[in-house]
C-alpha cells in the first residue's frame, strides 16, 4: 500500500474499501476534495498522491459543488485552468484560514452546503479570514524586521530565534518560512501568551530542526517534527537559554552553515522559449512536494527596462535574451528593492508558465532569484560567512583579518556612492565591486559608516541612506575597525 497519503487520502481509501474495493466511484465523488487536502498538507506528490491530484484538478475545474464553486469565485479562479500552484496558493490558504482565525467547522460547512447563497456567504467569510491571516503575518514579520534593524546581531546568528508576546500561534509557522527565506538561515519563532511559550521552526539543507530541538530538550516542555520543520514549547524562563543552546548546536554540528540555494534543472536557450515548449511542461504537473517545478536558468540576459507592477509592490523586467525580447516578473519586490540596473547583464533562475489572458496565450517568466554577470556568487557567500563569523567572535584564519580590512579610500568610495534618499546594498556593491574591494571589505566599510552614524542602515531591507554629518568624524574610531586592527596589529 502507498504510505504517503494525507488524512483525506486515507479517508478516500476507507470509502473505497467500504464500497467493496471499487476506487473509481469514490474518486468521482471525492477526488476534488482529496486533491485539495493532498496539496494543502504538503505531502509527497508521487505515486498514488500524484494520481489523486491529477484526477482532482479536472474535477475541481468542472465542479458542481456549491461550496467549491463559491471558493473558486472569491479566489478569482472560476472558469480558469486549475493546477497545483493555484490550489496551493489560492484555494488552500482560504480553507486553512478557518482553522487559524476562526473554526475549522466554517470550511466544513462550505463543502457541505448545497445552497448557492449560503456558499457565497461562507466563502466570503473565509476570504475575510484569509485577509486577516495576511495582516497577522505582516504584523509579526514587520515586528521581527524592526528588531533586526535595531540590532543587526540578531540576524548575524547562525540560527535565527525570535520570541514575541501574543503573536498569533496560527501563523508563526508561515512567518518562520518567510523569515528563513528573507535571511537565508534556519528560523525558530516563538510566541509567549497565557503563560506558555510555543513556537515553530523551519530549516533547509543539512540542518535538522528535529535534531536541534532534541539537543535543546532540557529547555523544552515538549517538541516534535522532522528535518525541515517542527513545533516546540519552551519552559517558562528558558527562552534565552534555548537560544544559546540553538547557537551551540549549530556551531558544534554545522561549522559551515547550509546556504539557501536553488538547483537549476536546465539552462534554457532563447530559441527554446516558445509557447509549444512551455505548454509541454503541463505533462509534469502536478508540481509540489517531491515533484518541484523545474527551475530554468536564463544565462546572461540584458535588462532593458525595470518598471513597477501592482502599485509598486512588484517588478516587471524587459530583458533581451540572445536577441529575443521577453518580460519577466519579480513578485513581492519593488524595483528599488531588486537592486537591478537597466543596461546591465544578469542571470535569472526562473519558473516558466503559460499566461492565459483575453483568450490569448503568452510565455510567463517568474523570477525566483538573480545575479549580475561578473560577480562571483561563491565568493560573495564565503565572504558573508567569514564576515558574520568575525562579528560573532568566532576564530577565523589569521590572514583573513588583513584581507577584510578596508582602506580609507575604500570607505570613502562606499560613502560617496550612498545617496541621501537611500541606496540598495546589492545595487551599491554591483556598482563599485572590484578585485581590490572584496565583499568582506565592503561590508566592513558599511558597518563602520553605520557605527559612526554617517549612514542609516536598514538591514531588513538591505538599504543604506547617507546622513548629513554635523561635524568631522575620524573613521578609524569605528569599533569594527578597532577590532580588526587588534587582530592585524595595525
Amino acid at each position: 500500500p502507498f504510505k504517503n497519503l494525507c488524512g483525506a487520502g486515507v479517508a478516500l481509501k476507507l470509502i473505497s474499501a467500504l464500497d467493496g474495493g471499487d476506487y473509481e466511484i469514490p474518486l468521482e465523488q471525492f477526488a476534488d476534495l482529496t486533491a485539495l487536502a493532498t496539496v494543502a498538507d504538503i505531502v509527497d506528490l508521487s505515486g498514488e498522491n500524484r494520481y489523486i491530484v491529477c484526477r482532482g484538478m479536472n474535477f475541481i475545474e468542472q465542479t458542481d459543488r456549491c461550496g467549491l464553486t463559491a471558493l473558486l469565485e472569491v479566489s478569482g479562479l472560476l472558469g480558469k485552468k486549475i493546477n497545483s500552484t493555484s490550489m496551493a496558493f489560492m484555494l488552500s490558504p482560504r480553507i486553512n484560514a478557518s482553522g487559524r482565525f476562526g473554526s475549522p467547522s466554517t470550511a466544513v460547512k462550505l463543502f457541505l452546503s448545497e445552497d448557492e447563497q449560503e456558499s457565497r456567504s461562507i466563502a466570503q467569510e473565509l476570504n475575510l479570514l484569509n485577509e486577516n491571516r495576511k495582516k497577522a503575518e505582516l504584523l509579526i514579520t514587520n515586528e521581527i524586521c524592526e528588531l533586526v534593524d535595531s540590532d543587526r546581531s540578531l540576524a548575524g546568528k547562525r540560527v535565527l530565534f525570535f520570541c514575541g508576546k501574543n503573536w498569533n500561534h496560527g501563523v508563526i509557522g508561515i512567518v518562520a518560512s518567510k523569515i528563513e527565506e528573507l535571511y537565508g538561515k534556519p528560523c525558530f519563532i516563538a510566541s509567549e501568551s497565557d503563560g506558555e511559550i510555543r513556537g515553530s521552526a523551519r530549516a533547509f539543507g543539512d540542518f535538522s530542526v528535529f535534531e536541534a530541538l532534541n539537543y535543546c530538550s532540557e529547555c523544552l516542555e515538549k517538541f516534535g517534527g522532522h528535518k525541515g520543520a517542527g513545533g516546540f514549547t519552551i519552559k517558562n524562563g528558558m527562552a534565552e537559554k534555548f537560544d544559546e543552546m540553538l547557537q551551540k548546536y549549530a556551531f558544534e554540528n554545522h561549522r559551515e552553515m547550509p546556504v539557501f540555494s536553488y538547483n537549476i534543472d536546465y539552462v534554457i536557450k532563447p530559441e527554446e522559449m516558445t509557447l509549444r515548449a512551455i505548454k509541454g511542461l503541463d505533462f509534469i504537473e502536478p508540481c509540489g512536494e517531491g515533484n518541484d517545478k523545474p527551475i530554468f536558468l536564463i544565462n546572461g540576459a540584458k535588462v532593458e527596462e525595470v518598471s513597477p507592477m501592482g502599485n509598486g509592490k512588484h517588478t516587471m523586467l524587459r530583458i533581451n535574451y540572445g536577441g529575443k525580447r521577453l518580460y519577466a516578473k519579480i513578485f513581492r519586490k519593488s524595483p528599488e528593492k531588486t537592486g537591478i540596473l537597466a543596461g546591465q547583464n544578469y542571470s535569472f533562475a526562473v519558473n516558466l508558465e503559460i499566461n492565459h489572458f483575453n483568450n490569448k496565450d503568452s510565455v510567463s517568466i517568474l523570477v525566483i532569484d538573480y545575479r549580475r554577470q561578473g560577480i562571483n556568487q561563491n565568493k560573495i557567500i564565503n565572504a558573508l560567512h567569514i564576515y558574520e563569523s568575525f562579528l560573532r567572535g568566532e576564530d577565523i584564519p589569521l590572514n583573513y583579518y588583513s584581507s577584510m580590512y578596508p582602506e580609507r579610500a575604500d570607505i570613502a568610495l562606499v560613502y560617496r556612492k550612498i545617496s541621501e534618499s537611500g541606496t540598495d546594498l546589492d545595487m551599491l556593491y554591483s556598482q563599485i565591486f572590484s578585485e581590490n574591494l572584496n565583499y568582506c571589505k565592503f561590508l566592513v566599510a558599511v558597518e563602520a559608516l553605520s557605527q559612526l552614524n554617517l549612514i542609516d542602515y536598514k538591514y531588513s531591507e538591505k538599504k543604506v541612506r547617507r546622513i548629513k554629518a554635523e561635524k568631522k568624524v575620524d573613521i578609524n574610531t569605528a569599533p569594527i575597525l578597532l577590532r580588526l586592527r587588534e587582530k592585524t596589529g595595525r
